[in-house]
């Protein structure tokens, strides 16, 4: 049987893989995008949250503006190729949680580290809504990624052009090496790579063994604010951010040793104790997700080829910062498979991971 050949498969189409064929597509590579459709994923209940600072350390989120700009640029488009919206400039209201906190603020401000990032003092805040004992402050650079609407605009789109399908590919059985190409004849296609983009799924991955994942199981809930009209995020010690359809997102949690993608009680009790510290308001829960960050050991992403298999590739580790990293990796990573570019030693698995 002859097989359909491609110039690059990419398995797993959340945040990483999507982002990856977007890249691909517009260096007129001939893609073919696989997914197995699981209801459940991390990219697909992720918030999608672009904040400038955070932490209780209160540290710029890694190389931040460099990265804003190339994600603003790169959703901008994809919205415009699919004649949808789902980057939104938000703004962040982080409020202090601690004298601590306030005090650190106000030395780093003095530092001028962040100074272009911040404001102060919170401007139309609604007091009847939100309590703010501490104080806190703005950052009006925040940005959000209904992720979900983005992955189902970008699938759209593949499949009216043939170049995704739904598939489940078993990594130990189905997938053959040869010479110059990888073939998957399960499905009767070839490619000349294969790159794996599963996020935590990648973490029972056979090729890539090396890699150290630190998953994490997170919860959110879906709410009904009758009251609410903010379309600003809020943020103390959890988070709360406006959505599709007059809803709103809260999270989440941290849990490292339930791996399961199920919601948990606790969880969902977890995350309410929190909104009642500062939500002054009356809210109906809709929905309770879970599902794995998919985030390495050093919390840092990883892009590349494998050191032996040339023809194998894997992009994985976006974790909770995936909106604000997932452009900037994948330009990065289709500019070395298409143009031999080097990849950026901070993410380069054969730098961070050597065999």
């Amino acid at each position: 049987m002859k097989l359909q050949h491609f110039d690059t498969i990419i398995i797993g189409q959340g945040l990483a893989g999507t982002t990856l064929a977007w890249h691909l597509l517009r260096r007129k590579q001939s893609i073919l995008v696989l997914d197995q459709e699981n209801s459940v994923t991390c990219s697909k209940i992720a918030a999608g949250l672009i904040t400038p600072i955070t932490g209780m350390r209160l540290v710029i989120s890694w190389r931040f503006r460099e990265l804003l700009q190339t994600a603003e640029q790169f959703y901008r488009k994809i919205e415009q190729k699919t004649a949808s919206r789902f980057y939104h400039q938000r703004g962040i209201i982080r409020l202090f949680s601690s004298q601590a906190e306030q005090d650190r603020f106000t030395k780093k401000l003095e530092t001028q580290e962040f100074c272009d990032l911040v404001q102060q003092p919170i401007s139309n805040f609604n007091h009847n809504l939100f309590s703010s004992l501490m104080g806190g402050f703005e950052m009006p650079a925040a940005c959000q990624l209904h992720v979900s609407q983005y992955l189902a605009a970008s699938r759209v789109n593949f499949q009216n052009r043939n170049y995704y399908q739904r598939a489940d590919v078993n990594m130990n059985e189905d997938i053959i090496l040869t010479a110059n190409e990888v073939q998957i004849p399960k499905y009767g296609i070839s490619a000349t790579r294969l790159i794996f983009c599963q996020g935590a799924e990648d973490r029972n991955n056979p090729w890539f063994p090396q890699l150290k994942f630190k998953p994490a199981q997170g919860e959110i809930l879906t709410l009904e604010i009758p009251e609410s009209q903010e379309t600003r995020i809020i943020n103390h010690k959890s988070w709360l951010a406006p959505m599709p359809e007059s809803k709103f997102a809260a999270g989440s949690t941290y849990e490292w040793d339930q791996l399961d993608s199920k919601p948990t009680e606790n969880g969902k009790q977890e995350i309410v104790a929190k909104l009642k510290k500062f939500l002054r308001c009356p809210f109906q829960i809709l929905d309770h997700r879970a599902a794995i960050r998919p985030a390495l050991q050093d919390q840092k992403p990883i892009i590349g080829m494998h050191p032996k298999f040339k023809q194998v590739g894997i992009m994985n580790g976006l974790g909770s910062k995936g909106s604000l990293q997932a452009p900037w990796l994948a330009e990065n990573f289709a500019n070395y498979i298409c143009e031999g570019k080097p990849i950026d030693s901070q993410v380069d698995l054969n730098q961070r991971y050597p065999a």
